[in-house]
């Protein structure tokens, strides 16, 4: 709170303005941390509205003289919260995360400078105006450099890369929450007094040096907690990521198992129809010097499904992909499965073997579950890609039946392709009527390594 004594329009709006500066710097600081730890690319005009908001709440603060009153807090908390959900689109569980994380900041900080502040303005005697100011500004620069310190390292150190698992964040509530609590047992206040005729200031702290020392021990608490619970959560998601993976990989490695095989299996009829086909070939034309053209017919028919047996089910002219499909697909046609594919992939662009074999083994199981419980003469699927601009899109469409309750859309095998489509910044939709299920796969790619 200023109290003025005189109109110098020169010491007032000076002072107004160095508050200014020190609120913005501080605005920046937080815009900078919450851009940083959501992992959100930052925007001019957010970051003029997040400004805007944070100097009207300090308006507000002061006209309603809010400044010592646990409203005040809530309607920062608030804001902050409004922020991160509707203006950079965050969850629910993040965006209350963050905004707790803002304000515990800079309260802590302020705890590591109550100590300074008080030995700064020790004295209840008027001191000169512009030492005053002196003071004021090493009081104020410190509190930034501490600020900038604590909100860049953490978010740096701890921001929250792609938050797979919402339900784990909210373990972060708790522990933010209980640091609130005991910074108000900490909160002070001061006053600051301005007589513009003697050219003199001096600040009223309403505080003792012992409450300003536990202040600032609690602070340097305070921030050890919040580290460490950040740091706790991080390992927390690197080892579900590390299982997730894994559970990923051994699928892979049980369908390229079930590739060997069926590789085993094809190589075994490709020699015995080799060792066959002069044999063949005499059966073929014995029938036809006995003039017997339409079991010649019959016979090479016959010859001609044993030979698309043989082969693969889909030339996509990547290698991996196609040995994932001539396993998959192959199951398919064994279950009655109608396929047909038209699936190229791009060459050098910056999607990896290892994503797209999520992508496609997962949305090929689930439509071979649902084709299982549809009659066996209506049992199709389609695989269909399109590459447009910088943006690769896979369209798969199966037979489907409601009556069996069977829903394509759920279960991990659609929450591994959600993430992949997340990964490469894309988006994935989901269409089922009464007797077909599509889901289509966008996925944003390179386009310097595609030539376009």
């Amino acid at each position: 709170m200023i109290n003025l004594f005189s109109s110098d329009l020169f010491l007032k709006y000076s002072f107004l303005f160095s508050f200014i500066i020190y609120r913005l710097l501080m605005v920046i600081l937080q815009y900078y941390f919450l851009i940083s730890f959501t992992n959100t690319n930052s925007k001019h005009w957010s970051f003029i509205l997040y400004s805007l908001v944070s100097f009207l709440l300090i308006i507000i603060g002061t006209y309603f003289n809010l400044n010592n009153l646990f409203s005040s807090q809530i309607l920062f908390l608030l804001m902050t919260f409004l922020f991160v959900n509707h203006i950079i689109k965050k969850s629910t569980v993040l965006s209350i995360v963050s905004s707790l994380l803002v304000y515990i900041i800079e309260q802590l900080v302020y705890g590591f400078t109550a100590p300074l502040n008080y030995i700064i303005f020790l004295s209840n005697a008027n001191t000169n105006i512009y030492k005053f100011y002196i003071n004021v500004g090493i009081s104020s620069s410190i509190t930034i450099i501490i600020a900038g310190f604590i909100y860049c390292y953490s978010a740096k150190k701890f921001n929250i890369e792609v938050v797979k698992f919402d339900k784990y964040l909210a373990i972060l509530i708790t522990p933010l929450l209980f640091i609130i609590l005991f910074m108000r047992a900490f909160k002070s206040s001061s006053y600051i007094n301005i007589d513009t005729k003697l050219q003199t200031a001096k600040l009223l702290l309403n505080t003792s040096l012992t409450e300003a020392i536990q202040a600032f021990l609690f602070s340097i608490i305070g921030t050890i907690c919040v580290f460490f619970s950040l740091f706790t959560f991080k390992k927390l998601m690197q080892s579900l990521e590390v299982d997730k993976e894994k559970e990923i990989m051994n699928q892979l490695i049980y369908a390229q198992k079930s590739y060997i095989e069926e590789a085993k299996s094809r190589l075994s009829q490709t020699i015995s129809f080799r060792h066959d086909f002069k044999n063949h070939l005499a059966i073929v034309n014995g029938l036809l010097k006995k003039g017997q053209i339409s079991k010649a017919q019959d016979y090479l028919n016959k010859l001609e499904k044993v030979t698309s047996d043989l082969s693969f089910s889909c030339n996509t002219q990547n290698v991996v992909i196609d040995a994932l499909f001539n396993n998959k697909l192959s199951v398919a046609k064994q279950l009655g499965i109608q396929v047909d594919c038209e699936v190229i992939i791009p060459q050098d662009t910056n999607m990896k073997d290892f994503d797209l074999c999520i992508v496609f083994a997962n949305a090929i199981d689930n439509a071979i579950k649902a084709c299982r419980l549809v009659d066996k003469q209506n049992r199709y699927l389609k695989l269909s890609s399109k590459l447009e601009g910088g943006f690769f899109l896979i369209e798969i469409k199966n037979s489907y039946n409601p009556i069996n309750n069977y829903t394509s859309g759920s279960g991990i095998g659609i929450s591994n392709i959600k993430e992949i489509a997340k990964k490469y910044q894309g988006a994935i939709s989901i269409d089922n009527t009464s007797d077909y299920f599509q889901i289509s796969i966008m996925l944003v790619i390179s386009l310097q390594h595609i030539g376009i």
